[in-house]
């Protein structure tokens, strides 16, 4: 049986520059977020982060997790947000980790939930990710996407033939002109989307640090 999660961390990025972004007490420390000083967008990311963590203990009882602003010029935030390619904000990163002390991650970019996911920050669309942490889980069936439910066969498939067929849609969606573009690049989304969720960014994170 998989272990839950034994504590959970989101940081939603911003752009909002973090002398804005905080309320600090006599001694210059960030003790809140001034959500009033971040972009609609912004404080709507970190509101849905915040309820779709309620949902889930609502859901599966308390557990200990941390729901955060990072403005891109706080500490080390630049060069993380640079690390996972998050240069649009908007963009979180949640990652979990478990009691044997593997961890494991998911990077939310705006070009991710914009074009795949209909582009507003809810509750709901982040609710199955942080599920899928909390219970160490794989996606359940409602979490799949529409092509791993048209091509079942596909779905036992590894990350890699996912790229290939995303990377080749994409291709073909750059050569193409009018109904057929529309088409293919709209395949293209759906095939990014399944290899992002099958662990994609991952995987080339392994082949990098080899």
């Amino acid at each position: 049986m998989a272990q839950r999660a034994s504590k959970i961390h989101a940081c939603v990025f911003v752009n909002t520059s973090y002398t804005k972004a905080f309320i600090f007490n006599t001694a210059g420390v960030p003790v809140d977020v001034d959500t009033a000083q971040l972009t609609q967008r912004e404080a709507s990311a970190y509101i849905a982060m915040q309820d779709a963590f309620n949902m889930a203990v609502g859901q599966y009882g308390a557990f200990q997790y941390e729901n955060n602003v990072c403005p891109w010029d706080w500490g080390t935030n630049n060069a993380v947000v640079a690390e996972h390619g998050l240069f649009v904000l908007p963009g979180a990163v949640i990652t979990a980790d478990y009691p044997d002390g593997s961890k494991k991650q998911y990077v939310l970019g705006k070009d991710f939930v914009d074009k795949l996911t209909g582009g507003i920050w809810t509750a709901q669309k982040l609710y199955p990710y942080i599920k899928t942490l909390l219970l160490n889980s794989q996606p359940s069936d409602n979490q799949q996407t529409v092509l791993c439910k048209l091509l079942p066969p596909l779905c036992s498939v590894g990350g890699w033939v996912w790229l290939a067929l995303a990377a080749g849609a994409t291709l073909k969606a750059s050569s193409s002109k009018g109904v057929g573009k529309a088409a293919w690049t709209a395949g293209a989304g759906l095939l990014w989307l399944e290899w992002y969720q099958r662990g994609g960014l991952e995987q080339l994170k392994s082949i990098v640090k080899k």
